[in-house]
């Protein structure tokens, strides 16, 4: 686990990357920011001696106090909870919305290939999915197979 692999470094050095400050320190503050905010210092931070150690000492720095305090304490904190909350339901959304965006365009393709196979008349399936004329049409200059939906679109399809 990370955390671990930062307890062995720690127990040799004062930071990361030696006894200085560097950007692996910079890039690691946000882990144990988010730990501490979403109160899971006790069960991972405070049980590796050498990184609360080095939490105490990264929390006193003047950068953390001008930054991370800035947004992660009083109102704040919930505030970013918040917003962090609301940022993975949106995600979470449209991850759900792409699925139905491919199930919808794979029922269509379903539909077009049921109609075509049965000679299904072009009126009945340009009124049970409007958008297929273009879709077909985008598809040849494409050069894709085309799917036809009427008589016309078979013949111009054909012909060639």
């Amino acid at each position: 686990m990370l955390l671990d692999q930062v307890e062995a470094k720690l127990s040799e050095a004062s930071y990361l990357a030696g006894e200085e400050f560097t950007m692996a320190d910079v890039m690691f503050i946000p882990v144990l920011t988010r730990l501490e905010l979403l109160q899971l210092e006790d069960e991972y931070i405070r049980t590796r001696p050498s990184i609360a150690e080095y939490w105490e000492v990264v929390k006193q720095r003047h950068s953390y106090k001008k930054v991370i305090v800035k947004y992660f304490s009083g109102w704040r904190r919930y505030k970013t909870l918040f917003k962090t909350w609301c940022f993975v339901q949106l995600k979470v959304a449209s991850c759900e919305l792409r699925s139905a965006i491919v199930t919808f365009r794979s029922l269509t393709l379903q539909v077009k290939e049921y109609l075509f196979n049965n000679q299904s008349s072009g009126l009945l399936c340009f009124f049970l999915v409007p958008s297929l004329l273009s879709t077909n049409r985008r598809r040849k200059e494409t050069a894709e197979k085309p799917r036809c939906i009427t008589d016309t679109d078979r013949q111009y399809f054909q012909a060639e």
